[in-house]
């Protein structure tokens, strides 16, 4: 049974009028031809294949792209320049598809994206669109720094939100994108004609509504993923979290110290995790569990979180302030919070200047006593608005 549609975007979701610009500008079907493929590629010219295809993965910055293809083309500068400073002019929605991921979000379809797209771009054609509101998730050749149809990009997707590949259904413009899909057990529809697009919208609209709607049980940032531990993810937490004291140092719990521990312990995590707000944190790239966080109404109006970890090698690369953000922005949008509640410990001086730079603001402060050690401390609880 489908649950999960896969939607490509280039030709699928969104189309492309700069063709039209440049016969505008006085070239003609040749001139076009020549201008798309000193800048795509498109099989004709090996260099500008090459330096598109490492645009798409983020290997190369927009100015570097613009430059080299000004380079090679100085007799199209007037063309090539309207092409650079107008992306978002040049692209427009296919709403007989994109408008249908909101039909498949109220079925109870999950949707999600797989698609070759430079980053500028992506944010200029595709996350300021509405269409992407309706977006479970997305694997994106920039931030992958790889794409279709390499096989790693879709077992990426496969493996991040933990899809059942014969539960997926993906649709893509590009025959060799669909055949490597097909390899998995997703099926596809390949939208190469007006004909196969009718079929497919065709497709999609017979989709009957689910019985059991697909749930968004994740917490998506740059580069981490918040989502429900599983049994597997033992090792990991052993060796990144739980067997670390300097981790330890400002929780309320102690090390754990053995193999035969951090799989009970695993097990006592899930069956709390499935009764509160609460998450591991993985690396998004890797989908190595790194850490916990989670959140908790407090009242009506107030949301705080019930504990931010990070094994030592995750620490100082920007993931707490992802973390923090992450839970603020979910306790504003499924509990309709207004205020949200941050405690550190009084002797963390790093986790203090994190509530501090966010914004948060100093609430009140308690003596406690670490029941490991009988040591005293101080919380120091800070206070945002949402």
């Amino acid at each position: 049974m489908i649950r999960n549609i896969i939607f490509d975007v280039g030709y699928v979701l969104v189309d492309y009028t700069w063709k039209y610009k440049f016969k505008e500008l006085g070239y003609n079907d040749e001139g076009v031809k020549r201008l798309a493929a000193g800048i795509f590629g498109g099989g004709v010219q090996g260099e500008a294949l090459a330096l598109w295809h490492r645009y798409d993965n983020g290997e190369v910055s927009d100015a570097e792209v613009r430059a080299d293809i000004l380079r090679r083309f100085p007799d199209d500068g007037a063309a090539l320049t309207w092409f650079f400073d107008n992306a978002g002019d040049w692209c427009t929605v296919r709403h007989d598809l994109a408008d249908r991921l909101k039909t498949l979000k109220e079925k109870g379809y999950g949707v999600f994206l797989l698609s070759n797209y430079p980053d500028r771009l992506w944010q200029i054609h595709v996350a300021a669109r509405p269409f992407h509101t309706f977006v479970d998730g997305e694997v994106i050749s920039y931030a992958e720094h790889t794409g279709k149809p390499e096989p790693c990009f879709y077992q990426c997707l496969l493996s991040r939100y933990r899809l059942k590949a014969e539960e997926c259904l993906f649709l893509d413009d590009r025959a060799e994108n669909t055949y490597a899909a097909e390899a998995f057990g997703i099926q596809t529809l390949t939208l190469d004609s007006e004909a196969a697009r009718q079929h497919a919208i065709e497709v999609i609209d017979a989709l009957p509504p689910l019985k059991e709607p697909c749930r968004v049980d994740w917490i998506e940032t740059a580069d981490l993923l918040l989502a429900k531990g599983q049994l597997s993810d033992w090792r990991a937490m052993f060796e990144n979290v739980w067997s670390h004291a300097e981790t330890a140092q400002y929780m309320l719990w102690s090390v754990t110290t053995s193999e035969t521990d951090a799989v009970s312990r695993m097990e006592r995590t899930i069956r709390f995790q499935a009764e509160h707000d609460t998450y591991l944190v993985y690396d998004k790239h890797s989908m190595q569990a790194i850490g916990f966080a989670g959140l908790e109404q407090l009242d009506a109006d107030t949301c705080g979180e019930t504990g931010i970890a990070l094994g030592p090698a995750f620490v100082r690369k920007g993931y707490g302030r992802q973390i923090v953000q992450a839970l603020c922005r979910r306790a504003k949008t499924v509990y309709g919070a207004k205020t949200f509640i941050y405690s550190s410990r009084e002797a963390n001086m790093a986790s203090r200047a994190l509530a501090q730079s966010l914004g948060f603001e100093p609430l009140d402060c308690e003596a406690r006593v670490d029941e490991r050690n009988s040591e005293p401390y101080t919380i120091i609880r800070y206070r945002k608005a949402l």
